[in-house]
């Protein structure tokens, strides 16, 4: 199996998704989306990402990767964060 890593120190969803397009390219077998702890950094920093623009950014990637691995199926870990999602808005 080869791993290809397509994400780096500091990226956030946002940039996550500018990139994305070059690991569907590469026609995976098997994608891993870890994304959160950047985005959540204080609203001062560049790599915040707002809640609503996470939970997006998460969700076009799902349809972006859908398009080339089917089906697409978030792990217990993505749902488990999509979930931590909601239960942030319903506190917020």
């Amino acid at each position: 199996m080869d791993v290809i890593n397509r994400g780096f120190s500091g990226y956030n969803t946002k940039w996550g998704l500018m990139v994305i397009d070059a690991v569907v390219k590469e026609t995976p077998d098997i994608v891993f989306i870890c994304f959160g702890a950047n985005d959540a950094i204080d609203e001062t920093i560049a790599q915040h990402v707002s809640l609503d623009n996470y939970e997006k950014n998460i969700n076009d990637m799902i349809r972006i990767i859908s398009k080339v691995i089917l089906p697409c199926k978030p792990s217990t870990n993505l749902t488990l964060n999509l979930s931590f999602v909601q239960l942030i808005k319903l506190l917020s």
